[in-house]
């Protein structure tokens, strides 16, 4: 075992984690957050990323399109995510990298 790994594990007894968005004890983002992520999925704008009903482009895209070959996201910025975001960039956890 590394030295930070050992200091990571000494640090978790004293300081045990909890989620970032509901604040249970136990995890840096706690299982039940995860399952209420919202993941995209087909039928998506290619060059936006938001949900279109058959598969074209979004109304947006066709009334001001960009330059841009495509962007993509996994998910809502919503929710726990949001608040794990958050955390991660606002308040310095960086160990939310991981399960990001």
């Amino acid at each position: 075992m590394t030295p930070g790994r050992l200091l990571a594990g000494l640090l978790d007894l004293v300081f045990p984690p909890r989620c970032a968005s509901c604040n249970e004890p136990g995890a840096w983002l706690c299982a039940g957050c995860l399952a209420r992520v919202e993941w995209l999925s087909p039928p998506l704008c290619p060059h936006c990323g938001e949900p279109v009903s058959g598969s074209g482009r979004c109304p947006r895209w066709r009334q001001h399109p960009v330059l841009l070959d495509g962007l993509r996201s996994a998910t809502w910025h919503a929710g726990p995510l949001r608040s794990a975001i958050h955390h991660y960039k606002y308040r310095g956890q960086r160990v939310l990298a991981e399960p990001l």
